[in-house]
């Protein structure tokens, strides 16, 4: 992990890109209202939903931190679908362009994130900023960028995150 200053504080930043081909079911499209032998209902996982969380778990665990993030995180999520069959050649040339179709991209997010939490990279909570974006492109996969960042509360909070940018 890098760790650069900045400011009043300072951040630690970590990148890694997964290769692989991003899975379509969310987290929102694997959850439904189930009932039990005994007829009470409740919102459950379906097996398909658990196969690609467990998936997910696995692809993020080889890059997990060897103790879990615990200061504020900033997380940026691309995922980076192949391109469809009957793309164009004149778009493909352009080696990636914003991808518009489903799955919605709040919902991936938020079964990366999950995934990410699993595989022991943080709890949740301790996001304050998330970048996500969906793409069609050349080379598939997640690429995950975080950075952790360490306040000097002394001389004021402020400044760091009014001058931190993703780069």
């Amino acid at each position: 992990m890098k760790a650069e200053t900045r400011g009043v504080g300072s951040y630690a930043k970590r990148e890694f890109f997964i290769e692989c081909i991003p899975p379509k079911t969310t987290h929102q499209s694997s959850t439904q209202i189930l009932k039990t032998r005994a007829g009470r209902y409740f919102v459950g996982k379906t097996s398909k939903g658990k196969a690609i969380q467990s998936e997910l778990i696995a692809l993020f665990s080889y890059f997990a931190p060897p103790e879990p993030y615990t200061k504020p995180l900033a997380l940026s999520i691309r995922w980076h679908f192949p391109w469809r069959k009957a793309e164009p050649k004149k778009n493909k040339v352009l080696g990636a362009l914003p991808n518009v179709t489903r799955p919605d991209l709040d919902n991936l997010a938020k079964g990366a994130i999950d995934a990410m939490q699993g595989a022991g990279f943080f709890e949740d909570s301790i996001i304050y900023d998330l970048h996500i974006t969906k793409l069609w492109s050349d080379k598939a996969g997640l690429e995950v960028k975080l950075k952790e960042l360490t306040l000097d509360l002394e001389n004021g909070a402020g400044a760091i995150l009014e001058e931190w940018k993703w780069t």
